[in-house]
């Protein structure tokens, strides 16, 4: 008896971590480059009461259930066309690099700005990395009306003469083990040991600008596992309550 009420208390606490990842997919449904997370489940260690033998199976009795992994889905987004454009959408494999001086940052959202002296950054104002180094553009240069991204994600200016110049490309990696990565925040994730190193990609990828890369949340989905995580914490809950009550029930018989 006291073993169903641990084991319930498992199922509440493992169906409530469940419900936030649910919760977290659903508030990021609007979030530029988003990924989803599932939740896969684990029972605990059953409690063997007897040993198989020969002729018999063995009688086992499980310790309730766990969240074993988050995985996160990253299947593509929509692209959503924005008319603006420093921003960028990523199709295929692969996120763009960020970094800050020191650190070094992933991600799929594109939703960069051109600073002051004509770097492009992100959102929180992380440099986008290109394969030597920061992007930088001269806004400043004679003639400069503006300038083109490439899908291979090759950048130039453009001048008033119809001339172009190459400024860079932007520097697009993949990872061997993208469930690896680690959440940063911000829609930033960091290289972990189980991630591997970034692989700078040549192919697998396609930049669009003017466009960014909407969340892949899928609501219809989301729904489903809410209602479906809900009912199990009430059941497991009302289980609480039900051993609870028993016990109180065999206390009484014995005092």
């Amino acid at each position: 008896m006291d073993n169903s009420i641990y084991t319930a208390t498992s199922g509440v606490l493992s169906s409530q971590n469940a419900l936030d990842v649910v919760a977290n997919n659903i508030s990021n449904s609007n979030t530029t480059g988003f990924k989803e997370s599932g939740t896969n489940f684990s029972d605990i260690l059953s409690q063997e009461l007897s040993f198989a033998t020969p002729t018999t199976n063995p009688l086992e009795v499980g310790l309730g259930s766990t969240i074993d992994s988050t995985p996160v889905s990253f299947a593509q987004g929509t692209i959503l066309q924005t008319n603006n454009p420093t921003d960028l959408a990523l199709s295929g494999n692969g996120f763009f690099t960020l970094s800050d001086g020191t650190n070094t940052f992933y991600t799929r959202d594109g939703s960069f700005s051109l600073d002051s002296n004509g770097s492009l950054v992100s959102a929180d104002g992380l440099y986008v990395q290109g394969t030597n180094g920061n992007i930088n553009i001269n806004t400043a240069a004679n003639g400069y009306t503006g300038f083109t991204v490439n899908p291979d994600g090759s950048v130039y200016s453009n001048f008033s003469n119809g001339k172009s110049t190459l400024d860079g490309k932007i520097n697009v990696v993949g990872f061997t083990n993208e469930q690896g990565l680690v959440s940063a925040g911000d829609n930033n994730f960091i290289s972990s040991s189980n991630s591997g190193n970034p692989i700078s990609l040549n192919s697998g990828y396609s930049i669009t600008q003017s466009a960014l890369e909407g969340s892949n949340t899928d609501l219809a989905t989301q729904m489903t596992n809410l209602i479906n995580y809900e009912r199990t914490y009430q059941v497991n809950a009302q289980a609480i309550t039900t051993s609870d009550s028993m016990l109180q029930t065999a206390i009484g018989l014995i005092v």
